[in-house]
């Protein structure tokens, strides 16, 4: 049963941790993944993110509340925390982070390209070379109130080219129009804002509407 923040930190922790160690140890997967997940209980909101995807919570007024925490190497303080990792885990040399074009990559290996992310599922490369990658979660928790209308989830191909302001006024502006509309269709809607934005990068959205008709919808 999930008491606190701390009792769905843990229970998240060791799930990651599980799940992480699944993709490392499967030959067949080289790749990695980012993740946010969202826990509704008891009129609060739990979440828990390792990597880039992000999540907001959209108010009424159409200000939004940030979940989640990116975990880029563009902040001077995930680099240190890769960095810092690798000397625990024994890593000799320490990792090669470098910027590219503007965005800070960790190398190893034959991944040359690098990876943006400090965090992650998988990406058995670098954690078996005792790289200082993690998928070690932020965790939050969230009172829900009458002011909230909606969680969105989305990965970096919607937040490269769409503000979260612009997505809580895109979502709250829909509704007062359009009361009876779906949250997929909603979903769908901010995709294609993204895809008109040339956005590079995969996009995945999941809207979920709060106190909306007094239920919560996906």
């Amino acid at each position: 049963k999930i008491k606190d923040c701390k009792t769905f930190g843990d229970a998240i922790k060791a799930c990651f941790s599980e799940h992480d160690h699944e993709m490392i140890t499967n030959e067949g997967i080289k790749d990695g993944s980012t993740a946010t997940v969202v826990l509704f209980d008891n009129g609060n909101l739990y979440t828990a993110n390792c990597g880039d995807s992000r999540a907001i919570l959209v108010r009424k007024n159409g200000t939004c509340c940030a979940l989640t925490q990116d975990h880029k190497l563009d902040l001077e303080s995930e680099r240190e925390v890769v960095l810092r990792i690798a000397r625990e885990r024994g890593q000799n040399p320490e990792p090669e982070i470098v910027n590219r074009r503007g965005t800070w990559r960790t190398l190893a290996g034959d991944r040359r390209r690098g990876l943006a992310v400090s965090r992650s599922f998988g990406d058995r490369e670098f954690k078996n070379s005792n790289h200082g990658l993690t998928c070690y979660p932020y965790c939050t928790m969230s009172s829900l109130t009458e002011e909230h209308v909606a969680c969105v989830l989305a990965s970096d191909g919607l937040w490269d080219v769409v503000t979260e302001e612009e997505v809580g006024e895109a979502i709250v502006m829909a509704l007062e129009k359009y009361p009876i509309l779906s949250p997929r269709y909603l979903a769908e809607e901010l995709c294609r804002m993204a895809l008109l934005r040339h956005s590079q990068d995969n996009i995945t959205v999941v809207v979920i509407l709060i106190n909306h008709n007094n239920s919560s919808s996906f």
